[in-house]
């Protein structure tokens, strides 16, 4: 028998039978050891119930041990078990948990924001947030600008149509009308809450 053997420590070498049919002691104890052996490996319906070995092998492959030594027994493949320079199916983020605490926190929300859903470009509106993975646009208010609407401080104005007009002014300037005088006449300057509307030149 080899070392590795389980059934019984020797095989008989001898008659199995006595002249009468009965087994020989040795044949018997042998027969014990073989089921003994196979009722602690086999259930009731034959399914194997036993370990495997470390010595176990698949046909072509490497033994069981070292193809499954990087799950855990809670059947994770641990980080070692992972090539990522492989390409695997799903590698993506959406098929990492969203949420605080993760991987890549926010994942999901990122995709669908920039990649599934980017903000359109719509004229005369901007991106007001991001909510659900999902831009908000709206319209700028006047109250949004902020500095001088000087040609200096907004170069493209005129090239964005973009005009201010009378209503748009603040109504904090003076209504007067003051006289500009002249060596010969007189003249006039109105001024309508601060702006000038009308004049009349001195001469």
């Amino acid at each position: 028998m080899p070392s590795n053997a389980v059934v019984s420590n020797t095989t008989p070498n001898g008659p199995i039978v006595e002249k009468d049919g009965r087994a020989t002691f040795a044949f018997l104890k042998w027969m014990q050891g073989v089921g003994s052996t196979v009722n602690g490996a086999f259930d009731q319906n034959g399914d194997y119930q036993g370990d495997i070995g470390t010595r176990a092998t698949i046909n072509g492959r490497a033994t069981l041990a070292s193809i499954v030594q990087f799950i855990s027994t809670g059947g994770v493949v641990q980080a070692d078990g992972i090539d990522f320079a492989l390409p695997y199916l799903n590698k993506d983020t959406d098929h990492i948990t969203d949420g605080f605490g993760s991987p890549l926190a926010g994942g999901k929300a990122a995709f669908t924001a920039l990649i599934q859903s980017p903000p359109a470009v719509t004229p005369h509106k901007w991106v007001k947030g991001l909510v659900g993975g999902l831009f908000e646009l709206d319209q700028p208010a006047f109250s949004d600008l902020s500095g001088s609407a000087a040609a200096a401080q907004i170069p493209n104005l005129d090239a964005l149509n973009g005009q201010i007009t009378e209503a748009q002014l603040p109504s904090a300037g003076l209504t007067v009308t003051i006289t500009t005088f002249g060596p010969t006449t007189n003249g006039s300057m109105t001024f309508t809450n601060g702006l000038l509307t009308a004049q009349t030149p001195a001469t």
